[in-house]
């Protein structure tokens, strides 16, 4: 039997870890933080926004650290685990044509013409504070 999940949840791992993922030949998934911002009555600054933001491009090779994770995982050698974690891919786009595919609290992929990644939410930063904003020349404490 194909082993769908634990291939699902160590690539999650390997996301969390590494802050990317890329699926062969189809894009790479990347979390990167947007800059702090004003929020919308202009009186406090929020802090950076967690993005994940799919890098669509037909170039790129299955992940290596995914590789590597589920070479060790399930004892095989990286020939055997590349094709593991291609049929994990394949599998992957055909659920994600159906309904889309939940990818832990990050979000779906979800595949139209090509695949592609829908966040759950932009703001995951729950521990930072949020400043007041003080113009240009206000005393500062």
């Amino acid at each position: 039997m194909y082993p769908y999940q634990q291939i699902t949840r160590l690539a999650l791992g390997v996301f969390r870890d590494e802050g990317k993922l890329s699926v062969a030949g189809h894009g790479l998934l990347k979390k990167v933080f947007l800059s702090a911002y004003l929020s919308e009555n202009g009186q406090r600054i929020l802090p950076p926004r967690e993005h994940f933001y799919f890098n669509k491009d037909a170039r790129v090779t299955p992940d290596l650290l995914l590789v590597r994770r589920v070479s060790t995982y399930f004892l095989l050698s990286e020939d055997q685990a590349i094709d593991l974690v291609r049929t994990w891919e394949s599998n992957l786009l055909e659920k994600a044509a159906i309904g889309g595919v939940k990818f832990g609290e990050f979000g779906n992929f979800i595949f139209n013409d090509q695949l592609d990644f829908e966040a759950e939410t932009l703001l995951y930063c729950l521990f930072l504070l949020n400043v007041e904003f003080k113009s240009v020349g206000a005393t500062r404490h």
